[in-house]
C-alpha cells in the first residue's frame, strides 16, 4: 500500500507540472503574433532599414517575439524530458534489480538532456540580458 500512495504522490505532482507547464505554453502563445503577415513586416522593415525614412525595426516586439519562441521551444524540450523520466520512473518501480541497474545507466543520458536543455535556455537569456544592455549603453 505505502509503493501505491508513492506512486499516486508522484503521479500527482507530474500531473501538477504539466499544468502549469501548459499553461505556460497558452500565456505565451497569446502574447506573441505569429501570422505570416506580422513576421514578413519585421522581414520588411529589416530590409528597408537603412533606406531613408523608413519605419525601424520596433525592437521590443521582435524581442517578444523571439523570446516568446525561445520559451515554446524550451518548454516543449522540458516536457519532453519529463515523460521520458515519467516514463522510465514507472519501469525502475516495475524493474527487478538488475534491471533497475541497466535503466540507471540510461538514466545519466536522460539527465544530460535535461542539463543541455536548461542550460541552452539560461545561455540564451544571459546573452540577451547582456545584448540588451550594450545596446541601451550605446543608444
Amino acid at each position: 500500500m505505502g509503493k501505491s500512495l508513492k506512486e499516486l504522490t508522484i503521479i500527482f505532482l507530474l500531473v501538477i507540472v504539466m499544468l502549469f507547464i501548459g499553461t505556460t505554453i497558452s500565456n505565451a502563445a497569446e502574447e506573441m503574433d505569429f501570422k505570416w503577415s506580422t513576421i514578413k513586416k519585421y522581414a520588411d522593415d529589416f530590409l528597408k532599414k537603412g533606406e531613408e525614412g523608413a519605419d525601424y525595426i520596433n525592437q521590443k516586439s521582435l524581442t517578444g517575439l523571439v523570446t516568446g519562441l525561445g520559451g515554446i521551444l524550451t518548454t516543449i524540450g522540458a516536457v519532453i524530458v519529463l515523460i521520458g523520466f515519467l516514463v522510465m520512473g514507472i519501469q525502475y518501480m516495475m524493474a527487478t534489480p538488475d534491471e533497475a541497474a541497466k535503466l540507471k545507466t540510461k538514466l545519466v543520458g536522460l539527465a544530460v538532456a535535461g542539463i543541455v536543455i536548461l542550460g541552452a535556455w539560461g545561455i540564451w537569456n544571459l546573452t540577451l540580458k547582456f545584448l540588451s544592455g550594450v545596446t541601451a549603453i550605446t543608444n
